[in-house]
């Protein structure tokens, strides 16, 4: 049986040579574009409110997992082999956690370079298992699919153990492959025909030591190819390449992050066409407004309000000619009412307001540089870092599927299919105000399975219990039988049991044998072979 206990990696001493993480921000450098790297941010940040709080009041961000069930605090003092047969969700994440190496330090303190581990017990490699595993069973809790113009053709997310290295553009011919290889990714596949796959975000993993400016490189050059794999889907115009993100999931020992990279379009066709391009101007109500923002101090906060109007332009209602930059606009339908100040055009404009706001924080004024998000980083073993991680993963999930997400590769899938969330038909079109109702009928549905999960838990240890005492009154009736009398075995007696072999075998009579003697006699006189006819006379 395996138990779980502290670390196996003993605290090790401080290296001289260790570069301790910096403050914010840190700055990379890949081949002329600088990435500006600021960590340890809330989740606000990088993923739009109203779809944390969907995610939020959705099950799969309530439902614990059968190892914090008890109220353990770690994880790792549970033993993994007494699962719960019956409540199997997560299973495999912890089951691939537990041989996963226990680093000392987070990433985001300079742990990448402290590496070190057990090769018997533990593997780096096994992380990405681990991040499958996750992946997999949120997507099967959230079940979130849309459909397609062809008949009976769904679109879904799908996790994939996949390890490739991605190549990445830094201008006009500028092509390198000397990228780290993704982990995994996650993927948009079709059913039940497959007829291509496009890849929504890859992710990374620790497998070797190596600096922290260095660790940060390399997760720039996989979002980097995750930007160059967006924009092969749109095919734009190398002057006219819209607004794209990457997302980028890292897992660091047990200790999972977050990136998003924003790429504003004007900046990004400025280095492909390898020149300042001017700012375009939009009019709006009747204002001519420069699309040019400045770049925020590093000590920005997620509540500055400078900037917010960024995007707000960017309304294909008001302005199809920009219709291109932003997709989820143009899936969105007018207000049916006269009054401004409706719930639609309220929720709307909230919208646009979020929007511009990832936009600002994103932005920066020089050309070559961008700028990086990254969350704090979620020790799963602990329930509350746990179930945030859970949180923040559905949310991004949520995000990705509602045509919002400036990526292209859903961009394009959502060109070719449009779809409404504001039918009133989807599955995840909950009210964005917090209900009550809601909330209360949640905790119920959550109380309902445990208790579920508690009685068919109990039902098979009775079973088992039972079974086990069939088990142990068949080998008695058994031992009963061997002992008894009229047991063949067991009526021999002691001086049989230790006699020959021969001895076994009975005699035979000697009447038998003179009777059986006589009979062979006969049998040779009539024999023929080798005897002449006596009535033949030559």
């Amino acid at each position: 049986m395996e138990v779980q206990g502290k670390p196996s990696i003993a605290p090790q001493p401080a290296d001289p040579n260790t570069t301790p993480a910096a403050p914010d921000p840190h700055e990379v450098d890949v081949h002329g574009l600088t990435a500006r790297f600021f960590l340890k941010r809330p989740i606000e940040d990088l993923i739009p409110v109203r779809f944390l709080m969907q995610a939020e009041q959705h099950p799969v961000t309530h439902r614990k997992a059968w190892i914090f069930r008890d109220g353990t605090q770690d994880g790792r003092d549970v033993d993994l082999d007494e699962w719960s047969p019956v409540d199997m969700r997560y299973r495999g994440v912890f089951k691939s956690l537990a041989k996963v190496p226990q680093f000392t330090k987070g990433l985001w303190e300079g742990g990448c370079e402290l590496f070190d581990y057990d090769v018997g017990t533990k593997n780096p490699r096994v992380q990405a298992h681990v991040i499958y595993a996750l992946l997999h069973e949120i997507g099967d809790m959230l079940n979130i699919s849309r459909p397609t113009s062809k008949e009976d053709v769904i679109f879904y997310a799908k996790p994939r153990l996949v390890s490739r290295p991605l190549e990445y553009w830094t201008g006009y011919r500028e092509k390198y492959k000397d990228g780290p290889r993704a982990s995994g990714f996650l993927s948009l596949d079709f059913h039940p025909q497959q007829d291509f796959s496009v890849s929504l975000y890859p992710v990374s993993t620790t497998t070797e030591a190596e600096t922290f400016s260095s660790c940060l490189r390399e997760k720039f050059k996989l979002i980097l190819g995750q930007l160059l794999l967006h924009l092969r889907r749109l095919r734009a115009p190398g002057d006219k390449i819209p607004d794209q993100e990457a997302f980028l999931l890292g897992l660091h020992g047990s200790k999972l992050h977050i990136l998003r990279a924003f790429f504003p379009g004007q900046k990004t066709s400025s280095i492909w066409c390898q020149r300042e391009l001017p700012m375009p101007e939009i009019s709006i109500s009747g204002l001519t407004i420069q699309d040019k923002t400045p770049s925020p101090p590093a000590s920005y906060t997620s509540d500055t309000n400078d900037g917010q109007a960024y995007h707000i332009e960017h309304t294909a209602e008001d302005h199809p000619e920009h219709a291109s930059n932003t997709t989820g606009n143009t899936n969105r339908r007018r207000s049916q009412s006269n009054r401004f100040y409706s719930a639609e055009n309220i929720e709307r404009i909230r919208q646009h307001l979020e929007e511009a706001k990832l936009s600002t924080l994103d932005n920066e004024l020089e050309t070559r540089t961008f700028r990086v998000l990254g969350t704090r980083e979620y020790d799963l073993w602990y329930p509350e870092d746990f179930k945030a991680a859970v949180h923040a993963l559905a949310a991004l999930e949520l995000y990705l599927f509602s045509g919002e997400a400036r990526c292209g590769g859903l961009q394009e899938i959502f060109e070719w299919n449009p779809y409404d969330p504001y039918d009133g038909r989807s599955e995840d079109n909950w009210p964005v105000q917090s209900d009550a109702e809601r909330t209360a009928r949640l905790e119920t549905d959550i109380k309902l399975e445990q208790q579920m999960f508690a009685e068919q838990e109990e039902d098979l240890r009775r079973e088992e219990v039972i079974r086990r005492a069939d088990d142990r009154e068949a080998v008695r009736l058994s031992e009963d039988l061997r002992s008894s009398g009229g047991d063949r075995i067991g009526s021999l007696s002691e001086s049989d049991a230790n006699s020959n072999c021969w001895d076994w075998i009975w005699p035979d009579d000697e009447t038998d044998v003179g009777e059986m003697k006589e009979n062979n006699a006969d049998t040779d006189d009539d024999m023929i072979i080798g005897q002449l006819d006596p009535v033949f006379n030559p």
